[in-house]
C-alpha cells in the first residue's frame, strides 16, 4: 500500500515522504490517526505543501522546546521523603514524580523526555536530564530532604 505521510512517524519517515507499507498497517493505523494519506494523483501534487507546513510545524516546535528547556535548567526541584537514618528513602524519586513537580511548574513535559539511570533512593541532591532529542537536553536538579517527624 502505498501512503504519503502527513505527519512525522518515527522509524518510519518524515511528513511528505512517501511509503509503502502492508495494507493492514496502513488501513488499521496510519490511516485512521490521519498519520499518513493514500497517495492518490492529487495528494502527489499536494507534496511540497505538506512539506511546507511539516517544516513549520517541527520549527514551531523547536522553539517550543527550547524555551522549555531553558526553563527547566533554570529549576531546582526539591522533594520531600521519608528516609532512614542513613539517609536511605523508603520509597524513591522516579521519572513520574519529576514530571509532575515541573508541571506543578507550569510546563507540561512527558515521562520520556526525563532521562534517569534509576530512581533516587537517597538523600541529597542529584542532576537528571531533560531531553527532547538528541541535541536538545538540559539538567534540572533534584534535592531530596528528610521528612520531618
Amino acid at each position: 500500500m502505498k501512503l504519503i505521510l502527513i505527519k512525522d512517524v518515527k522509524d518510519l519517515g518524515m511528513a511528505g515522504d512517501i511509503i509503502t507499507v502492508k495494507s493492514g498497517y496502513g488501513r488499521n493505523y496510519l490511516l485512521p490517526q490521519k498519520y499518513a494519506v493514500m497517495a492518490t494523483k492529487d495528494a502527489l501534487k499536494k507534496i511540497e505543501a505538506i512539506k511546507v507546513d511539516a517544516d513549520k510545524a517541527r520549527n514551531a516546535k523547536l522553539e517550543e522546546n527550547k524555551a522549555k528547556l531553558a526553563s527547566i535548567s533554570q529549576m531546582t526541584l526539591t522533594f520531600t521523603r521519608k528516609a532512614d537514618e542513613n539517609g536511605s528513602l523508603y520509597g524513591s524519586v522516579s521519572e513520574f514524580d519529576i514530571v509532575e513537580a515541573i508541571k506543578e511548574k507550569g510546563l507540561e513535559i512527558n515521562k520520556n523526555n526525563v532521562i534517569i539511570e534509576k530512581h533516587i533512593k537517597e538523600i541529597g541532591d542529584s542532576e537528571v536530564q531533560v531531553s527532547f532529542g538528541s541535541d536538545l537536553t538540559a539538567t534540572v536538579v533534584v534535592t531530596v530532604v528528610k521528612e520531618e517527624i
